[in-house]
């Protein structure tokens, strides 16, 4: 009974129709059957998901089909030696790379770039920019990235990767450091 009044509020709301793509709960696809005990999602793995409509109903659903733009976000890190001339330049690169890529939008208002953290080994920029309705999103996000990829390295910035720095001392005997061989050398034994 709860699946027909689950039905029932599916067709008199309108919350979404057969080919809009939606999200239930964490759970994205396109509809493709609404029937009167469950409604089936097609994933974009391509299987075929039936969730109770009276769980749907129930549940937070956002119609991505009915968005105009869908906003998109990447983190970009820099290496620590990159100063602020440099991260001033990698932003205003990201700033001017929608005009470069289609189907993103180039208004102003949808582009925000900004020096957001201080990563143990990244400096980390937080860029977001709108994709428009017509464009495939694993397409513009990829060219996107290519975008980003070839503007920093055209313009000398380095991107970071986990990195670790190890200081290490030796005491001799008498507390102060030991020499340290010089590659080369031959390694010193205790009866040397």
């Amino acid at each position: 009974m709860k699946n027909i009044f689950g039905a029932f509020t599916i067709f008199t709301d309108k919350p979404f129709g057969i080919g809009d793509t939606i999200n239930v709960n964490g759970f994205e696809g396109t509809v493709v059957d609404v029937g009167m005990r469950s409604t089936r999602i097609m994933g974009y793995d391509r299987r075929i998901t039936s969730y109770p409509n009276y769980k749907i109903t129930d549940a937070s659903i956002v119609n991505i089909s009915s968005e105009p733009m869908r906003r998109a976000m990447v983190k970009v890190g820099l290496t620590y030696d990159t100063g602020a001339d440099k991260m001033n330049e990698a932003l205003d690169i990201l700033r001017g790379l929608p005009a470069k890529v289609k189907d993103v939008s180039e208004n102003p208002s949808d582009i925000t770039a900004y020096f957001s953290d201080y990563t143990d080994s990244a400096l980390v920029i937080t860029f977001y920019y709108y994709i428009e309705k017509q464009g495939d999103i694993l397409k513009v996000t990829s060219d996107m990235n290519l975008a980003i990829l070839a503007s920093f390295n055209k313009a000398g910035l380095n991107f970071a990767f986990p990195t670790r720095t190890l200081l290490v001392q030796r005491g001799g005997e008498d507390g102060k450091t030991a020499h340290e061989p010089a590659p080369g050398d031959a390694p010193q034994t205790p009866n040397s």
